[in-house]
């Protein structure tokens, strides 16, 4: 584990997530050092155990680099992936309530934690430093819906256009992009754990996602990396909306493929 320091603070909170970056700088040097004086990186491999569920958890994280997932036991079991954290994201509980999620290293991961129980002092005596926690509240409240998407989807195609978008909209947003033109997004797990996370088998993610670049609307640049082509498109089919009116070809070779599956 290594110590993080005020600038060190700066420079990974600032880094990718811009609302955070804006809020940083409203915060006082004082609550800084003290927020960095909580603080600690650590290094986690693929497959550890971060937090078990049921337990009360004793820090907050934030993910800096790799993947995260949010296990959920079954009645069999067996472990589902109920949703992915990645760069930016925030996780913990500041009340003592229990976690209901196992949250496991879905590769290795860089994580910025800090102590939960001086954060939650930080947060009650410092307003400007809890307004900063609540984006990131809001910001996994917006992942969350995502998520909804992506289960509300009958298809295989629709829940691997609505992962892809996604990814795209994180791409964006992190680099303070427009998203208008192509953008190339990687896979932030193997296929094997996005299967997982959509709950679909492997074999038919694979026929999705060539589906996908058979209709123009990505190119498939390696196993783990994909260009969106075309978003807007992609919107439509995640939400299963009308596909566009004047493109027969997209109506027609969705319409057989939904049938397939």
């Amino acid at each position: 584990m290594a110590e993080v320091s005020v600038a060190d603070l700066q420079r990974l909170l600032g880094r990718d997530h811009l609302h955070i970056s804006e809020a940083l700088k409203k915060i006082s040097p004082v609550v800084l050092r003290d927020l960095a004086a909580s603080a600690h990186i650590k290094t986690v491999s693929d497959g550890d155990v971060i937090e078990s569920d049921g337990v009360i958890g004793s820090a907050i994280g934030y993910v800096l680099e790799g993947a995260i997932g949010l296990l959920k036991p079954l009645p069999d079991g067996r472990t589902h992936i109920v949703g992915l954290l990645l760069p930016t994201d925030l996780f913990g509980r500041l009340t003592a309530g229990v976690g209901f999620h196992r949250i496991v290293a879905l590769t290795k991961s860089r994580i910025l934690f800090f102590d939960r129980d001086v954060f939650d002092a930080l947060l009650f005596a410092h307003p400007d430093l809890e307004r900063m926690f609540l984006i990131s509240v809001l910001d996994e409240l917006d992942a969350a819906r995502d998520w909804v998407l992506i289960f509300s989807s009958t298809s295989v195609l629709q829940r691997a256009a609505a992962f892809l978008v996604i990814l795209a909209r994180r791409h964006t947003e992190s680099h303070g992009i427009n998203g208008r033109g192509p953008t190339a997004v990687t896979l932030p797990v193997s296929r094997k754990h996005v299967a997982d996370c959509l709950s679909v088998r492997q074999e038919s993610l694979s026929r999705a996602l060539h589906a996908l670049a058979e209709l123009g609307l990505i190119k498939i640049i390696t196993p783990m990396i994909f260009q969106i082509n075309d978003l807007e498109a992609l919107v439509e089919i995640s939400n299963q909306d009308h596909l566009y009116s004047n493109s027969v070809r997209y109506r027609r070779d969705f319409n057989a493929y939904a049938r397939d599956q």
